[in-house]
């Protein structure tokens, strides 16, 4: 009601409810899918439905928004996610680090031709070079030596960098999202446990359920780490009286204080970090990086480490456990390809079943039958059994395709079912069966 600019009942109207519902899909801070515009509008809908209803006195003639349409939540998917490999999870934290200070040491190149002033443009002729993974690490030291008169602005920005690593790798090892991770405070950190662990109050989760989020022991250790430099830099200007100590809180840190800084500008300083790091924000199938694809890594990366569903499910605190293995796990090639290598090793060369002579009656046949191991074919074992010509089909009965192959003097003799005998034939020989 507020956003839209309603302050009484009468000024609801469907054409600013569907400026709301425009601005909500453009709003890249706030990142709402179409579910979620469309449960504010069910709810204003409703609310509507309330005023005009006829068993209660009329608070309305009629609903303005009786047929607002709804979003499409089903064919059209808002930001189809993808979530970090590996390799490029490492470069973004190196980049979150460095590029603070290496805005500072980046290069002043000439403008290309067509970025030259014009009347409309700025007459500059010259700009800075972009960063990149390359050249990031060189930027970075220049960037030290712009900076090393100011101390103070130099330790900040390092401190930033550090600061930016740090959310980048709570985000990707507990599944927290944004808004979660901005609520939480000190108070919430139980850093001197084992193992240290978060609380989520049920106010902050999405749920409502609230949550007690595990923290792996590095990252523990850095979050430990950060909350005592940044106990230091205050301690000048914090009032040890009004300090309530309690273990496992930096005594000088207020409870309500927030864990770590989460910037209002996030999402714009995530694409700034992946340009950097030489991340396509969108890949050639459509699937972006964005806040919430850290999400979509961290259960990625449960499964990859072989995690069973169940438990991953109870990590990433979902009520659905196909929302887990089908929205979240993102799974390419390479992990099919691996799975494929992980079956064991099967003999490829058919030359090494060995044709055995017939016993010597009709009804006595014997085959060879090999051993299959990772290793591939590791031993031949000789059987035998009798065949009873009046009860062919009912022996043959369990095979999938009723038939089955004898190997007995270099020929082969299979049994066809659709005319209830064995039929025998040289298979080095072209059309032989009879």
């Amino acid at each position: 009601m507020n956003d839209c600019g309603f302050k009484t009942l009468r000024e609801i109207n469907r054409d600013a409810v569907q400026r709301w519902v425009s601005d909500g899909l453009n709003d890249t801070e706030k990142d709402w899918s179409n579910r979620t515009i469309n449960s504010h509008v069910e709810g204003l809908k409703a609310f509507c439905a309330w005023c005009v209803d006829k068993s209660k006195p009329k608070r309305l003639m009629n609903n303005p928004l009786a047929k607002f349409p709804m979003l499409d939540t089903e064919n059209s998917l808002k930001r189809p996610r993808r979530a970090l490999t590996e390799s490029e999870l490492n470069r973004l934290l190196m980049v979150a680090r460095l590029r603070p200070v290496a805005e500072y040491g980046r290069e002043t190149v000439r403008k290309d031709a067509d970025e030259q002033p014009s009347e409309n443009r700025s007459r500059a002729t010259w700009t800075k070079a972009a960063l990149t993974f390359d050249t990031i690490t060189e930027a970075h030291e220049r960037g030290r030596v712009a900076l090393q008169d100011k101390t103070e602005k130099l330790s900040e920005l390092e401190d930033l960098g550090i600061e930016r690593e740090l959310l980048y790798l709570i985000l990707v090892t507990t599944g927290l999202r944004k808004g979660e991770l901005t609520s939480l405070t000190v108070g919430q950190a139980y850093l001197d446990e084992s193992p240290a662990w978060i609380e989520l109050s049920y106010r902050d989760e999405k749920a409502g359920r609230g949550a007690c989020l595990p923290l792996r022991d590095d990252v523990a250790d850095r979050l430990r780490n950060y909350l005592a430099d940044r106990d230091n830099a205050l301690e000048s200007v914090l009032d040890a009286s009004s300090v309530v100590p309690m273990s496992g809180k930096p005594s000088r840190h207020k409870l309500d204080e927030p864990l770590i800084s989460v910037p209002s500008q996030l999402v714009r300083i995530l694409d700034r970090d992946l340009a950097a790091a030489g991340i396509a924000k969108v890949d050639e199938r459509g699937e972006s990086i964005d806040v919430h694809a850290m999400r979509h890594t961290f259960s990625t990366m449960l499964h990859r480490a072989g995690v069973s569903p169940s438990v991953a499910q109870a990590a990433m605190r979902h009520s659905d456990i196909r929302l887990t293995m089908k929205t979240y796990n993102h799974l390419g090639l390479m992990d099919v390809s691996g799975a494929v290598e992980s079956l064991p090793g099967m003999a490829g060369n058919f030359s090494q079943f060995e044709p055995v002579s017939a016993t010597g009656t009709d009804n006595n046949e014997s085959f060879v039958t090999s051993t299959l191991t990772s290793a591939g074919v590791e031993s031949s074992v000789r059987e035998s059994f009798t065949v009873v010509k009046p009860s062919l089909k009912g022996f043959f009965a369990n095979d999938a395709k009723n038939e089955k192959t004898l190997v007995s003097q270099g020929k082969t003799r299979v049994f066809d079912s659709r005319s209830d005998r064995i039929r025998t034939y040289d298979p080095l020989v072209p059309n032989q069966m009879r």
